[in-house]
Order: C-alpha cells, then sequence, then structure tokens
C-alpha cells in the first residue's frame, strides 16, 4: 500500500490478510487484504495483489475517502 498506492505509513491504521472462502486455490491469490485507515477507523478496504499490482476489491460500510475508482 505504501510503495504501490502511495500511502504514508501513518495513514494505515490496521492490515489483516484473510483467505477468500469462495476460492478453493490455496496459493497467495487467494488472500484478500484488508486495510484500514486511520481517518477511517471503521471502515474496512478489501485488497488483492495480482501480478505485482495491488487491486482494491471493496469496502465496508459508507466508506468514501479511500475509494478506488480504477479499476
Amino acid at each position: 500500500m505504501i510503495k504501490e498506492k502511495g500511502y504514508q505509513k501513518d495513514d494505515i491504521l490496521k492490515v489483516e490478510s484473510k483467505i477468500d472462502p469462495k476460492g478453493s486455490d490455496k496459493t497467495a491469490s487467494n488472500y484478500v487484504v484488508e486495510v484500514m485507515f486511520s481517518d477511517e477507523p471503521t471502515i474496512f478496504y478489501m485488497y488483492r495483489v495480482e501480478d505485482g499490482k495491488v487491486y482494491q476489491l471493496g469496502h465496508s460500510g459508507s466508506a468514501t475517502k479511500h475509494v478506488d475508482l480504477a479499476k
């Protein structure tokens, strides 16, 4: 997130990796990363890394500040 998306370390409050329950693949591509930002501490943003790029999959709640419109 820091390198690929340009965030500062202090921008990120929490990061968790989780297995995507929809897939049967147990490789790294089957994991999603949930990120909570310091300025939206009640919202999780979900990301996946594919081919060295970070893609936003979605978010919880009524997120607005870190929604990535580039798909």
